[in-house]
């Protein structure tokens, strides 16, 4: 039986598989359920994971706030709701993204990669300090 799901909900229309990326979740021997296209009061359509035997640490909360401001978590272990809010913004994402410039120097030497973090409505924006 499985007691602990975790549940990412209001992920913009077509964002899921991304999710799954960003995550790092390539493959799963605990199930993984996927919905795309539901209708929904507060984006019109959106996306929705179920995970089943994963933690939420703040590592993996930042990745998902990184994607969209509307994604919201919760957690359900032995029918105890915990709701994550990721309203929040990090002002700065080190060590978890790399830069796309190939001239960039955190692609030449050993240097941690740092994105500033700009948010435009429902879309997030990194721009390396770079």
């Amino acid at each position: 039986m499985l007691n602990h799901k975790l549940i990412i909900d209001e992920i913009p229309q077509g964002l899921a598989l991304e999710v799954l990326r960003v995550l790092g979740i390539k493959e799963s021997i605990d199930p993984i359920t996927i919905h795309f296209n539901i209708p929904s009061e507060r984006l019109g359509v959106k996306d929705k994971i179920v995970l089943h035997n994963v933690d939420a640490d703040q590592r993996f909360l930042a990745r998902l706030s990184l994607i969209a401001s509307t994604i919201v978590i919760r957690e359900v272990t032995d029918g105890e709701v915990i709701q994550h809010d990721l309203s929040f913004q990090f002002p700065q994402v080190v060590g978890m993204v790399k830069c796309d410039n190939p001239n960039c120097i955190t692609n030449a030497e050993v240097v941690t990669q740092r994105f500033d973090v700009e948010q435009t409505g429902t879309i997030t924006r990194l721009r390396c300090v770079y």
